[in-house]
């Protein structure tokens, strides 16, 4: 009867510490991962300013419109007036895909500064593509194709009031331009 008392009582300890053991592993676990959520936090935000800072890079060293025009041949382009500009500004939304499909799809860093030739005629517009282009990886070319394709069918341009010519637009995306865009 003792020994069978001693084998009971031993059963208990054993399971007493490997309850025990198992408390401090489910702590442990909570602590592991809390640690490892602040790493993520940590390292998330990094990604974010390592992000921004390229964005910025890109941006910053793109030239303004004017410049490419310059750059392009002041005789033949020139810098498209306020009103045109907002009409390719307010088109581009339809081709907007273009750019955060290629983030998503590619890579989420991209940044890309556009410049794109808007050519009229004696006829209204005859010309839309992406005439030069500055972006952070070579995925930024993928927008520039798609874009050139997509433009001259869907982009439905003003006819009126529009002088002749080769008129440059720019137009900016970085990653933050594509979360907003996801919102909407």
């Amino acid at each position: 009867m003792n020994s069978i008392r001693t084998s009971f009582t031993a059963v208990v300890l054993i399971a007493a510490a490997l309850v025990a053991c198992q408390g401090d592993d489910k702590k442990a676990t909570a602590a592991a991962a809390a640690a490892d959520d602040s790493l993520m936090a940590a390292s998330s935000a990094k990604a974010l300013a390592n992000r921004r800072r390229i964005a910025d890079s890109v941006v910053h060293a793109a030239p303004e419109t004017r410049s490419v025009a310059q750059q392009l041949g002041a005789e033949r382009y020139d810098e498209a007036d306020a009103d045109l500009t907002a009409a390719v500004m307010r088109e581009s939304a339809k081709t907007r895909d273009c750019y955060t499909n290629t983030v998503r799809d590619m890579d989420p860093d991209l940044t890309v500064v556009l410049y794109v030739l808007v050519n009229f005629g004696a006829a209204g517009w005859d010309l839309v593509r992406v005439e030069k282009s500055t972006q952070s990886s070579p995925a930024g070319g993928t927008v520039v194709a798609c874009l050139n394709y997509r433009a001259k069918k869907e982009w439905n341009l003003p006819t009126k009031n529009i002088r002749a010519g080769a008129h440059l637009v720019k137009i900016v995306y970085t990653p933050d331009s594509a979360k907003v865009a996801a919102k909407k």
